[in-house]
């Protein structure tokens, strides 16, 4: 409880100060740009205002308008490659990112393989043991976000809904039995629950399916032509499921068996979201860009697990479900934090007679999901001899998933 009410703290603590440092920049560019970008004070700005006159231009800029149709606070949005008139810029934005993500998942452990050696030392007998974790192998996967964006001309406000989708798997296996010479070896299982019998094979598979919708309600500050600022705010809604099957199977002894375990963690959350994206440009097109993100979703869980363990020509003695929970869901409330940083190519083309602002993002994500998994699994009093190899501890933990993402974006 301490662990996330820190986890908690720190990112509220670092989402306020960058609000507040955003703060007082706007209020320090609100009042140096007045009148759609005139500069105050400046004699070589000539302010008209008059959008009907002949040419068309209702002022001269002082210091020029990003490319792209972005101009400085308070609200100047040009139409992209015309630094000039005032014709209001494309007001929908589509996105399209291809993701390739390695996710991590907390409380997964397979079990251990021990390896044992004897040896005598003088008259003592020194037994060594050595062993090794099985954790599942996770790799890369794909996913995508779909992205849609609307820019109000009249505030600078924008508003945009993103929704994430991506599906992952991992495996894992061991193997051990007693051998007769040394070393000696075994497999002790955290799946599998008569205590003493350790399984000869054992294999795992766990997946993952992540739906994320985050609605954004944001603001551009241009801090000066180089460097923009977008502190958001808005609801990040989550499903999350999480499914973990494991397969051991003792053979060659005198009590063989097989334990099939499926043990599943699912979430379904809701709830506020606050960050800040940031650019900065370095000329030709090409900028830096970052963002950081946290949220607090308060959903529920479902979390339960069931084994069918069968001796060895037997009908199956022992099979029955765990749900610790009484078969309801808990409710609580969900940690996550998002970070992101990458090189952004921006271009402005031509389609039917008007100008489109296009960009290209490469970008490293990282995306963390805070004491989000609980496999409950083991409990005492519920097998054939009323003991367990496996525990409970270690079957909590983190979900986080990092990696690069591939974004397209278009104005229309």
């Amino acid at each position: 409880m301490n662990m996330i009410f820190k986890q908690v703290a720190g990112t509220v603590l670092v989402v306020a100060t960058v609000f507040s440092t955003a703060a007082v920049m706007a209020d320090s560019i609100t009042s140096r740009y007045v009148n759609n970008g005139m500069v105050q004070g400046d004699s070589n700005c000539v302010q008209n205002n008059n959008c009907g006159q002949s040419d068309g231009c209702c002022f001269t800029w002082c210091n020029p308008a990003p490319q792209c149709g972005l101009g400085y606070n308070p609200s100047a949005h040009l139409q992209c490659g015309d630094r000039t008139c005032c014709s209001a810029m494309d007001n929908l934005g589509g996105r399209f990112d291809i993701l390739y993500w390695r996710p991590c998942s907390d409380g997964l452990e397979l079990g251990k393989e021990e390896s044992f050696v004897s040896s005598l030392v003088g008259d003592d007998t020194v037994l060594t043991n050595e062993s090794h974790a099985v954790d599942p192998n996770f790799k890369f996967d794909t996913g995508f976000r779909l992205g849609l964006s609307y820019n109000c001309p009249s505030n600078c406000w924008d508003i945009a809904l993103n929704w994430t989708h991506f599906h992952a798997k991992a495996n894992a296996d061991g193997a051990g039995g007693v051998s007769t010479t040394a070393p000696y070896t075994q497999f002790v299982s955290n799946w599998e629950r008569l205590s003493g019998q350790y399984p000869t094979e054992i294999e795992s598979r766990w997946t993952l399916d992540m739906d994320v919708l985050d609605l954004e309600f944001a603001q551009k500050y241009f801090v000066n032509h180089c460097f923009i600022l977008r502190p958001f705010f808005g609801l990040r809604a989550a499903r999350i499921d999480q499914g973990y099957h494991v397969e051991a199977v003792r053979t060659g002894s005198s009590f063989d068996f097989m334990s099939n375990v499926d043990s599943r963690s699912d979430f379904r959350g809701i709830g506020p979201r606050a960050g800040m994206d940031l650019q900065i440009r370095l000329g030709c097109g090409v900028s830096l860009v970052g963002g950081a993100a946290a949220s607090l979703l308060f959903g529920s869980f479902n979390r339960h697990s069931s084994e069918a363990f069968t001796q060895s020509g037997t009908s199956p003695f022992s099979e029955f479900n765990y749900d610790p929970h009484g078969g309801g869901p808990d409710r609580c409330t969900v940690t996550t934090a998002d970070l992101g940083i990458g090189i952004m190519l921006e271009h402005c083309f031509e389609c039917c007679g008007n100008m489109h602002p296009f960009a290209l993002v490469f970008a490293w994500e990282q995306h963390a999901f805070y004491d989000l998994n609980h496999f409950n699994f083991a409990a005492e009093g519920l097998t054939a001899n009323g003991t367990v190899n496996g525990i409970h501890d270690g079957k909590t933990g983190d979900l986080s998933m990092q990696g690069l993402t591939v974004s397209a974006m278009i104005g229309f």
